[in-house]
């Protein structure tokens, strides 16, 4: 199982602070998260400004990216300036 916590504007749009699912890959997490927050996630894509971060240690870019169990998934919009 791999945890994700959704932060900033990705937490009001899928209506939740934490979940958890099993998840062998991101393609794999993205395709799960459409199929449990559709209304959050339209496609089995995610927006182009938002990031995913491994346990607060590094950005995950392709797909193919291996998850661990016991990851931590930080959901993070750049929907605000720095």
């Amino acid at each position: 199982m791999v945890r994700i916590e959704f932060l900033g504007l990705a937490r009001v749009r899928f209506g939740q602070t934490v979940w958890e699912c099993p998840a062998q890959n991101v393609a794999e997490l993205i395709a799960r998260m459409h199929s449990r927050f559709p209304q959050a996630l339209p496609t089995e894509q995610l927006p182009a400004h938002w990031l995913l971060c491994r346990n607060g240690r590094e950005f995950l870019r392709s797909p193919e990216e291996r998850l661990n169990d016991g990851d931590c998934i930080l959901v993070l919009p750049a929907d605000a300036g720095g």
